[in-house]
């Protein structure tokens, strides 16, 4: 059995070799909450009758104005962790 290492925040896996290249991929993976992008945000959704893709947000914001943000000092002001409970 071949070790692999796994992105705490997806489905990603790389060699065990390249530990390196998997950390710089954990600090901008888009599921990473620290992010803040809309795949962990309790404020997107999905329409009810969609493929269950992130097409709508609770906020009032246009989808994917904030897939991915490379500067966290730009992420989405009403960005809510969905991780949270009221």
């Amino acid at each position: 059995m071949k070790q692999v290492l796994k992105c705490d925040f997806c489905t990603k896996t790389a060699p065990i070799d390249e530990a390196d290249a998997m950390k710089q991929h954990e600090t901008w993976c888009s599921f990473n909450p620290a992010n803040r992008t809309c795949y962990t945000c309790r404020n997107a959704g999905s329409h009810p009758h969609g493929d269950g893709d992130i097409d709508t947000c609770h906020a009032g914001h246009e989808i994917g104005h904030i897939w991915v943000v490379m500067d966290k000092d730009t992420s989405c002001a009403n960005w809510s962790d969905k991780r949270e409970t009221d």
